[in-house]
């Protein structure tokens, strides 16, 4: 291995495995690496860290390197590496969507222009609280050629192999990649084992290496043991800490070690066959994403697999043009793990240009595939005439970027989120993490200003990306497949989507809880396939559109516009396809449906398409099969 030219750098790791000192031959000097014709050369045999268990330190020299000789691709040899927090970089992060915080971080590379990791295939694996993969203010980064995972996973899993239900309990085989603890008789599972069991008594908190994360009986998902598959009417299973029906918390005995058997966490027991998942909520669970892009523009992250991540495989935040090019979030080829990300596969909170996504598949995560959206913030007070206080409303919010100087903001009422009044911004002063100053070209009216008391809204019309997703496949995860709420132009061809817990694509935006924004109004679906949605509780939507506003007739208001929706197959388990709300301009032809093998199908009285306050509705030319009719039922 050697430097080629000015703009190659290769990190070498002596041997196979983790690098040690005594892995790279003490006599080696530079001179035994060819050099180019220009004489440029590099070798990091003193940015290896002496213990050779840890890559982090390394890491850190080896782009500070990279930032001093303008090098723009750094290579690694292909091997594992393993990353711990102790002796990474820090930053605090204000992540969107995820657990903002501290964070230790293993490739930092906020400001880097025209920079590119390849990995050649390797495996990163990390460990405990850390952040992969931080990028920032940067431009034209590409990522490619690896995979990244975890020692331990974030979340708790085990197999139901008995059942009681005399005494209301079953029996659990804890997958070996998990920590728990039994702790008064209830279970907690966490990163690993303290130093100290008593350290919490102490007057100070840990040191970083003492310290780990933690999680409770909370936040349940099944699966099927063998296929990994969510489990049919999951929903109805889920564990609790405290049982209201019997009035008593969950009790848990340890019957050898890693056989567990669980009494009253649920009234509806599982049985053999399923496989529990928990992500817990007595801490943070979305506080290590794998990849953080934010304000950057034209990010490509090319043939690199995320297997696990306590949080988001990606998350991007303010930035313009990303292109995901055979991005995996996918199970390990080995071992019996059931979940990738604890959250979301992909995430994009108020970005602009064009969102690409090519060759991806996204399987077993706790959340969506993707969700691209904007963000509503709350009018808190007009300061005169043209000064507005705008709030955050989502813990998950605070901090992250919501407008710029010469960005155009909407108004709009909370709970119709009709738009009111439009204005260009001038100037913004970030008070805190909650709050901004925004100073508007224009007053506001003064027929919508007594609305900031009622609730009024705002989100960016200037950044509203365009979508291209084609040949992505997603399966076996809970929630939903792709959510979008952006007016540019989207387009879905040539998908294979299946087997999540609730509807496929929703269309939705809400000012009450996570304030995302906003409506859609140029989406195309072609050439798709859609099978066995509504898995979690027996039943739902293929398409889910506007569901939580609130409808006012007669206003001639309708949030999501310009849906066309052809060509695709439907094999479903129940016959719903379209629940729509606040709607205009939807087109569903050329499609076929019909009843999937899979799993029972319910609900067959259900009409196939459900609209409230929706005009220029268009149902033609589809093939409807297996005795399912084209039933449509229209409400006030």
């Amino acid at each position: 291995m050697h430097f080629i030219g000015k703009q190659l750098f290769a990190l070498l790791l002596c041997g196979t495995g983790i690098a040690t000192w005594s892995q790279c031959p003490e006599n080696l000097q530079a001179e035994d690496w060819t050099a180019p014709a220009n004489g440029e050369r590099i070798y990091l045999k003193e940015e290896f860290d002496a213990a050779g268990t840890d890559h982090s330190l390394a890491m850190a020299r080896a782009l500070i390197r990279c930032r001093e000789e303008g090098t723009q691709v750094l290579v690694l040899p292909k091997d594992t590496y393993h990353f711990h927090p102790d002796f990474a970089a820090e930053r605090y992060c204000f992540i969107s969507n995820n657990d903002s915080g501290l964070k230790r971080v293993a490739f930092d590379l906020t400001e880097m222009t025209d920079f590119t990791i390849d990995g050649n295939g390797s495996c990163l694996v990390f460990h405990g609280m850390i952040l992969p993969f931080l990028l920032q203010e940067g431009q034209g980064i590409t990522l490619r050629n690896f995979s990244i995972d975890w020692e331990h996973p974030f979340h708790f899993q085990g197999d139901v192999v008995a059942v009681d239900p005399e005494n209301n309990s079953f029996d659990l085989k804890v997958f070996d990649e998990c920590i728990y603890q039994l702790r008064g008789g209830q279970l907690f599972f966490l990163e690993k084992q303290p130093r100290d069991p008593q350290a919490w008594l102490g007057m100070a908190l840990g040191m970083q290496q003492d310290m780990g994360w933690v999680q409770n009986l909370q936040w349940t998902m099944w699966y099927e043991t063998e296929s990994r598959r969510p489990w049919y009417g999951e929903g109805l299973h889920h564990l609790h800490q405290y049982n209201q029906k019997l009035g008593r918390y969950h009790r848990v005995e340890e019957l050898a070690p890693n056989h567990l058997r669980i009494f009253d966490a649920t009234d509806n027991l599982p049985e053999p066959g399923m496989t529990l998942v928990l992500k817990g909520r007595l801490s943070k669970n979305r506080y290590c994403p794998a990849i953080f892009a934010d304000r950057c523009t034209d990010t490509h992250i090319e043939n690199v697999t995320v297997h696990h991540a306590g949080g988001m495989g990606l998350i991007a935040q303010r930035c313009t043009n990303v292109t995901l090019d055979g991005f995996d979030v996918t199970l390990p080829p080995e071992g019996r793990r059931a979940i990738t990300t604890t959250a979301d596969a992909t995430h994009f909170v108020g970005c602009r240009g064009k969102i690409q996504f090519a060759d991806c598949t996204f399987e077993n995560m706790l959340d969506d595939a993707t969700n691209v959206h904007g963000m509503y913030v709350k009018i808190a007070q007009q300061r005169g005439g043209r000064s507005v206080l705008v709030r955050r409303m989502h813990s998950q919010q605070v901090g992250t970027p919501f407008a710029g100087v010469g960005d155009r903001l909407r108004f709009s009422d909370h709970a119709r989120l009709a738009p009111l009044f439009e204005s260009t911004v001038t100037s913004v002063i970030r008070l805190n993490e909650e709050v901004d100053l925004i100073e508007l070209a224009e007053d506001l009216p003064q027929d919508i200003t007594g609305s900031i008391t009622h609730g009024l809204v705002a989100d960016n019309l200037s950044w509203q990306p365009d979508v291209e997703m084609r040949r992505v496949t997603v399966r076996n995860n809970r929630a939903r497949t792709v959510l979008f709420s952006t007016a540019g132009k989207i387009l879905v061809e040539d998908c294979d989507f299946s087997a999540c817990t609730f509807c496929s694509v929703l269309l939705d935006s809400n000012a009450d809880f996570w304030y995302e924004s906003g409506p859609v109004r140029d989406l195309t679906i072609r050439r798709c396939r859609f099978q066995d949605f509504g898995l979690g509780r027996k039943g739902g939507p293929v398409f889910k559109i506007g569901g939580k506003l609130k409808l006012v007739k007669g206003d001639g208001h309708y949030f999501h516009q310009n849906i066309l929706i052809e060509d695709n197959e439907f094999i479903l388990c129940n016959p719903s396809i379209i629940d729509g709300v606040s709607v205009k301009g939807l087109t569903f032809r050329g499609n076929t449906i019909r009843k999937s093998t899979a799993f029972p199908f319910v609900n067959a009285k259900a009409p196939a398409f459900r609209f409230g306050k929706a005009a220029e509705i268009v149902i033609d030319e589809n093939l409807f099969t297996d005795g399912l009719k084209e039933s449509r039922q229209d409400r006030p």
